[in-house]
């Protein structure tokens, strides 16, 4: 089902579904700088997986740079790939 949706799309993609996500991801990037636990997570975060904090302006831009051909190249990708399912139970 899921590869089926993101085959779906990787042809059916608009412009106006993309702006709506960039607008969505980018609001709730910033609405989560008014939680001090977000803010200490996101510095964490950055100086753990780059060890520097990265600027939210830069992180808004490539959002904002983010074009239909980008995620439809990404897509496509993934839709090569051979699928692997993977179950992890605690006990």
């Amino acid at each position: 089902l899921i590869q089926e949706e993101i085959y779906k799309a990787s042809k059916d993609i608009t412009q106006k579904e993309l702006e709506k996500a960039k607008n969505q991801l980018k609001s709730s990037i910033l609405m989560s700088l008014e939680s001090t636990y977000s803010r200490c997570e996101r510095i964490a975060n950055n100086l753990l997986n780059f060890n520097e904090i990265k600027d939210l302006n830069i992180l808004i831009n490539k959002i904002d740079e983010c074009q239909i051909e980008d995620i439809k190249h990404i897509l496509n990708f993934i839709n090569t790939k051979e699928s692997t399912i993977a179950i992890v139970i605690q006990e």
